[in-house]
């Protein structure tokens, strides 16, 4: 595929910058295509990778496209190869920035398009199209930073979800009735308080757009460490722990404890400094513990209760009875089981908890290696003998579905066996060569013994 239509991304250098998502979504109406078609089209041609990747973007929400993870970066690898915009531009639409010193979090990104109406409509007349804010997709905004509305993700008209992997004319359009998303009707909500607004995400969002490497890795922790021996110092601990707890500071001090955006977010609010700063862990040590004038933790940034107190011998027994016993078990598992929580774990017993990760991540490996050396075998035998149990000329979407109702395996396995042995298997059903069963790699003999 050659080079699409010099479409620009809006919005760069500033908070308002415009989501990967939105972009891609304009880029393929702009082609008079479906989103999905779209994706083909630029992971087309990727390498052996293709199908991975294709499966890393079925594997989460369309809106999940700024996420700091393996598939954003692919995929802006892949799209960078045929749009007019450079790496550089069409990264500000991610929080790719984050990876690899932030870590993942459940309820970071909205799985959801979000949109602002009345936003919308100043794009249409500003830009000429309106698009998504790289900010509404953050979980912590509930509200336009401009208009105070709350963010819709549904049409006011037929209260359907927007569908971004089909076709999508223009985002101020519903694709489902047509009816205008750019105008503010009656049950749009007005939210007054400040914090549902998120100032801080948006700032941080602006920040992103005009950075040009990742956050260090571990940076946020030397930085709350720095303070922490400071307090120590000047024998102001005290005044430190009433508005940074003390149990925090001892564990984000820790170069080896993961930090998580909404936890950055919640330090960095008590710290009264800018996200990006602690995250770039530069900034010179905080003097004053005068921390948000006083006021409580908004209710967005208040961490998890507390759960019942941790008994240290017992989980200790039961994380050694678990190793011991050789059965893989998740960590999550494990917890569930304790009665705690992973992070506990993890903090009173930091060598069993990385060695029984060891184990589960040794176990999952092994499982994805077994399932694609079924769903090879299944694949080629399916198609070797497939005009003897079936009447209905062969076809790969009716081999995938006779083949997930045999086996049970998961889709994209037998998508990607599917792609790989296709040619080989039917040219050996046509008589072409003699059929000849997959070869197995090394560790699928490994595993077999």
């Amino acid at each position: 595929m050659g080079h699409l239509l010099p479409l620009r991304m809006l919005g760069t250098g500033s908070a308002d910058v415009e989501a990967l998502p939105s972009y891609l979504i304009r880029l393929a109406s702009a082609h008079g295509i479906t989103t999905g078609h779209l994706m083909r089209l630029l992971l087309a041609n990727t390498g052996n990778s293709e199908v991975d990747l294709a499966a890393g973007i079925h594997s989460q929400p369309f809106a999940g496209l700024v996420r700091p993870n393996t598939t954003t970066r692919r995929v802006l690898e892949s799209a960078t190869r045929h749009v007019l915009e450079p790496l550089g531009t069409l990264i500000q639409g991610t929080f790719l920035f984050l990876y690899p010193a932030i870590k993942r979090s459940t309820y970071t990104y909205s799985p959801t398009i979000r949109w602002c109406p009345a936003c919308l409509s100043e794009q249409t007349v500003i830009h000429g199209a309106a698009y998504l804010k790289l900010s509404w997709l953050l979980e912590g905004a509930e509200a336009c930073a401009i208009h105070r509305l709350r963010l819709r993700n549904t049409c006011p008209h037929c209260q359907r979800f927007a569908r971004p992997m089909n076709r999508w004319l223009a985002i101020n359009v519903c694709q489902h009735c047509d009816a205008p998303l750019d105008r503010v009707t009656a049950d749009d909500v007005v939210l007054t308080v400040s914090t549902a607004a998120a100032p801080d995400l948006v700032r941080f969002v602006g920040d992103l757009a005009h950075r040009h490497i990742p956050f260090p890795i571990g940076a946020a922790n030397r930085f709350i460490d720095q303070i922490f021996n400071e307090a120590w110092a000047s024998q102001r601990e005290q005044d430190l722990w009433k508005k940074l707890p003390r149990d925090d500071c001892l564990r984000y001090a820790n170069p080896d404890e993961p930090i998580t955006l909404p936890t950055a977010r919640r330090i960095a609010y008590l710290l009264e400094m800018p996200i990006s700063e602690l995250l770039d862990g530069g900034t010179p040590t905080v003097q004053s513990f005068g921390f948000a004038a006083e006021q409580p933790l908004p209710a967005p940034m208040e961490p998890g209760k507390r759960g019942p107190k941790v008994k240290v011998e017992a989980l200790g027994k039961t994380l050694m009875e678990a190793l011991a016993t050789g059965a893989p078990r998740s960590l999550e598992q494990i917890s569930r089981d304790s009665e705690t929580t992973v992070g506990a774990m993890r903090y009173h017993y930091p060598d069993l908890v990385r060695r029984l990760a060891l184990n589960w991540n040794a176990h999952l490996a092994a499982e994805r290696n077994r399932k694609r050396a079924q769903a090879r075998e299944a694949t080629f035998n399916g198609i070797q003998t497939w005009h003897q149990r079936q009447t209905k000329p062969l076809s790969r979407k009716g081999l995938l579905a006779e083949l997930i109702r045999e086996t049970g395996l998961p889709k994209e396995v037998l998508r990607q066996a599917i792609q790989q042995f296709w040619i080989p298997a039917l040219s050996a059903a046509l008589g072409s060569e003699p059929a000849k069963p997959p070869t197995p790699s090394r560790t699928d003999c490994a595993l077999r013994k």
